[in-house]
């Protein structure tokens, strides 16, 4: 009498491996988010009054943006 075993597909294991690519790489770029978004609130703060006027932002905007903590979008 033969058993048969049942027949494990390998889709499941690439699409996780696929998944944990991703995670890791999303995981991985989140530094240089990070410090993307604080060089550039850093010098949007630095910023003349009469160029922020020039973008359609006030003072209070500006302020208000570069208070945020570098991990909030």
């Amino acid at each position: 009498m033969d058993t048969m075993l049942p027949q494990r597909s390998c889709e499941g294991t690439i699409a996780r491996r696929g998944s944990l690519r991703r995670f890791l790489s999303s995981l991985l770029s989140l530094p240089l988010i990070w410090q993307e978004r604080y060089t550039q609130r850093r010098h949007l703060a630095e910023l003349e009054p009469y160029m922020l006027k020039d973008m359609g932002l006030t003072k209070a905007d500006v302020n208000e943006e570069s208070l945020k903590p570098f991990w909030r979008d």
